[in-house]
């Protein structure tokens, strides 16, 4: 079963501010977009300020570029019942493929 991802971009119209996403990958290039609308920065100056504070030295997936923004924005899994839930999607990712793989 294919996971689906959703974060509530809050910087878009209210009626387009429910994002859906079918990979990671797709929410990560998204975020790069809600990043400078929110703030006025780029991806690269925002992981900047983290590695100033310690955090995200070598961020090659955007785990930590997505646990920081989910701080300011929902972000998280759809559920297969169409539930939205607030999550670290790497987890739910991990955690879906596991069961994929071997069963509940």
């Amino acid at each position: 079963m294919n996971k689906q991802f959703y974060i509530v971009d809050t910087t878009l119209p209210v009626n387009q501010s429910f994002v859906k996403f079918s990979t990671i990958d797709e929410l990560i290039k998204h975020l790069e977009g809600t990043i400078q609308r929110y703030i006025g920065k780029n991806r690269q100056q925002w992981m900047q300020d983290w590695q100033q504070l310690g955090n995200g030295d070598d961020d090659k997936m955007g785990v930590t570029f997505v646990s920081s923004l989910s701080e300011y924005f929902n972000i998280g899994a759809i559920h297969s019942d169409g539930r939205q839930i607030k999550c670290n999607i790497f987890e739910s990712a991990r955690n879906n493929k596991y069961r994929d793989e071997c069963g509940d």
